[in-house]
């Protein structure tokens, strides 16, 4: 039975597991867990961060797999899933690095800019404890008055364009960096006790 299943394609695996053998999901981990690795290693230049992506992705794909649709390739739909987790790990590295290393990114920052996050760019991405990130600051943001969250969440984890956050919340473009720059400013606030814990020399 173990010699079929390895032989078996992704599809078959899917649909095996579906109906009720785990031994499927275990060789369609087996399967990729080295490609996905090497995927968010390129992405984030860092083995931890690297290894906590792939976990990520495996418990997604285990609790969606009964939904998931045959019209891309299994890969192609774990590439993508990989992806995704990898750019918010980068979206959150930088706004903490926008929130200690710019303090006025509202008024400075160049609305046009490229908002993938880069070590070549800037190097402090190497001190950046991740899995420190995810805590404190999701714990924070909830603190937040929601339309500060909100804007945050839009513009620096989202990366929409100042024009795009105005049509969706309905302000002028003023009073949009208005409250962007009190929602950055608040939030640094709140994080700053944990400064120490969230960057490192």
């Amino acid at each position: 039975m173990g010699y079929n299943l390895n032989k078996s394609s992704d599809e078959d695996l899917v649909k095996t597991y579906i109906d009720g053998n785990p031994d499927a999901f275990a060789i369609l981990v087996q399967r990729y867990q080295n490609r996905l690795y090497k995927l968010a290693y390129m992405m984030l230049g860092n083995e931890s961060d690297a290894e906590d992506v792939v976990q990520d992705v495996m418990i997604t794909v285990y609790q969606k797999l009964a939904s998931y649709k045959s019209r891309a390739s299994f890969f192609t739909w774990l590439y993508r899933i990989t992806l995704n987790r990898c750019r918010d790990r980068l979206r959150r590295k930088k706004l903490v690095s926008l929130l200690f290393y710019h303090p006025n990114g509202a008024d400075t920052e160049i609305e046009h800019a490229d908002t993938r996050v880069s070590k070549i760019d800037n190097p402090i991405w190497d001190a950046l404890h991740q899995s420190e990130i995810n805590r404190i600051v999701e714990k924070y943001m909830l603190e937040l008055n929601p339309v500060y969250r909100q804007i945050i969440i839009l513009r620096d984890i989202e990366g929409l364009t100042y024009d795009e956050i105005c049509k969706i919340m309905g302000l002028s473009m003023s009073a949009m960096k208005s409250k962007l720059f009190r929602a950055r400013n608040q939030l640094r606030q709140k994080l700053m006790p944990f400064r120490e814990e969230l960057l490192y020399d």
